[in-house]
């Protein structure tokens, strides 16, 4: 289980909260959709390749969460663009013991502070 704010939370009970069986069944939800639709109206669509410095990918590209504190409704800093191989360095990064923004900072190669 996860702590946040000094509290506990569990992403499987605030999926089941939201209605949703599993973070996949969200991610295939019409609010997902949305979320993402949003993202890519917005000012944070810099492009259509890979956030990753040096990596220059156009092709299997994923919206990434940071982190989940804002799970169901994610604002758009939340977010970053990133191809399939570096998507799965940062969650391979996280199974290891590493949080879930630290693993996407190292990935993407700059601080959190950028």
């Amino acid at each position: 289980m996860k702590k946040f704010n000094g509290g506990s939370f569990s992403i499987p009970s605030r999926l089941k909260k939201m209605g949703y069986e599993s973070y996949g069944a969200y991610l295939k939800s019409e609010h997902w959709k949305g979320i993402k639709k949003n993202w890519f109206w917005s000012k944070c669509y810099k492009g259509d390749k890979c956030s990753v410095i040096g990596c220059d990918e156009v092709y299997g590209l994923d919206l990434h969460h940071k982190h989940y504190f804002n799970l169901g409704a994610e604002q758009n800093g939340d977010l970053v663009l990133i191809c399939n191989r570096h998507h799965g360095e940062i969650h391979k990064l996280e199974k290891s013991g590493l949080k879930l923004t630290k693993a996407t900072y190292k990935v993407l190669g700059r601080s959190r502070n950028t």
